[in-house]
């Protein structure tokens, strides 16, 4: 028996984005107190709530697009992760 596949697209654009100027500005090595500094709260922190030795990831916001068939979704993400140092 064929079974019937349902999609659900929202049909609102939602569009959450953090300032470009700032975003672009974010760079490698930056720390934690760094980019909270630069672009504020996140609206979510993703992975282990910033335990020592684990990564993170924090979500600045994000791009909802509703293009049928292929609706695409994009985040403002910035990571972090342990340093690793070799003896």
């Amino acid at each position: 028996m064929p079974v019937r596949l349902r999609y659900t697209f929202r049909m609102e654009r939602e569009t959450v984005q953090p300032d470009y100027t700032k975003w672009l500005a974010v760079k490698e090595g930056m720390s934690y107190e760094q980019v909270l500094e630069l672009l504020g709260e996140p609206q979510k922190i993703l992975g282990s709530a910033r335990k020592p030795g684990e990564q993170y990831y924090l979500r600045f916001g994000h791009l909802h697009l509703t293009s049928v068939p292929n609706p695409s979704f994009y985040d403002f993400i910035i990571g972090f992760a342990p340093t690793i140092r070799s003896s």
